[in-house]
Formats: structure tokens, sequence, C-alpha cells
């Protein structure tokens, strides 16, 4: 009896270390990438109208970065947005209140237009900061290829007299096979 009790024990003690041991290894396998840009909203944009901005092609350097982090390409299982905000840099008196809603969107060579991140119903008192609803979405495609680039779509509800900078920065979560598995 008491060699049964023991017996399990040590199973249970087992499966413990084994559960927790892969969560841990999980974990080497896992990382974020970030990115920077920057759009010019300017003077002249309509008030209630749609308003497109695109930035240059995004140096995607994913297998560089995939490479410090121990991994490649055909190992990465997933890629998601998890934070993606904006900070406006100038006017130094400016402040998001222009905008009434934001959306951007992720294109690639060979794939299809991809909405990211927005933001509906902006309030006129919001700051130089915003932080923008993500999509669950996995953007690993993207990410994989040399470039990417980003369209941001605005519709401003005030008239603005001066160009809008804005810092975009966005966190990718990746997520690749545990020891090429």
């Amino acid at each position: 009896m008491k060699r049964s009790v023991r017996i399990r024990t040590l199973l249970l003690v087992i499966v413990l270390v084994i559960f927790t041991g892969c969560d841990k290894i999980a974990k080497l396998t896992q990382f974020e990438m970030e990115y920077d840009e920057t759009v010019i909203i300017p003077s002249s944009t309509g008030i209630n109208l749609p308003f497109n901005l695109f930035t240059p092609d995004v140096q995607s350097n994913s297998e560089s970065t995939f490479a410090v982090n121990d991994t490649r390409k055909d190992l990465i299982e997933e890629i998601q947005l998890t934070q993606l905000d904006l900070t406006l840099t100038s006017p130094s008196n400016g402040d998001f209140g222009f905008l009434k809603s934001i959306e951007i969107f992720i294109s690639a060579d060979g794939l299809s237009e991809v909405k990211i991140a927005w933001k509906e119903n902006i309030p006129s008192t919001i700051d130089k900061y915003m932080e923008l609803e993500t999509t669950p979405s996995d953007l690993q495609e993207f990410i994989k290829k040399d470039n990417f680039s980003l369209r941001v779509n605005t519709v401003t509800d005030e008239l603005i007299t001066s160009d809008h900078h804005i810092d975009v920065h966005s966190i990718f979560f990746v997520d690749a096979k545990i020891l090429g598995q």
C-alpha cells in the first residue's frame, strides 16, 4: 500500500515537472518585435472626410530578429500585434482631439491588406498619446516579408491649421515552435 502511494506521488511530481518545464521552454521561443514609423497629417485635411496616409516601406528585419532569438521563418507558429500606440510629436501645443476616428492597415507584396488597429469616437479631450485596439489575427505572413507598409485612414472632426507629425509604435508578439517541433 505504501509503495503504491509512493509511486503515485512520484508520478504526480514527474507530471507536474514536465508540464511546468514545457511552459518555461515555450517562453524561450516567444519574443517581441517592435517597429516605429512616422506619419504626417497635412493641414489641408478636410473635416468629416476619410483621408489616407501611407508610410514608406518598413524593413521587417524579421530574419535577423528570428536568428537573434534562435529561430527561423519556417518555425514561426504565430505573430500577433499586441500593441499599437500613437504619439503626437508636432505641433507642440497639439493633441489628438481633431480626430474622429482612425484605422491602420498593413500590406505587403502579394498579400491582401488587413486592418490591424483602430479607434472610433475619439474624445475631443484626448491628449498627445493614444493606444489603439488591435486585431487578434495572425500576421506572420506580413512580418515574414522583407518589407511591409502601413496605411492610416483618418476622419477628422476639426480643421487643423498645421501639419501633425505622429509617431506610430507597434509591438508584435512572436511564438515559434519549440525545438523545431
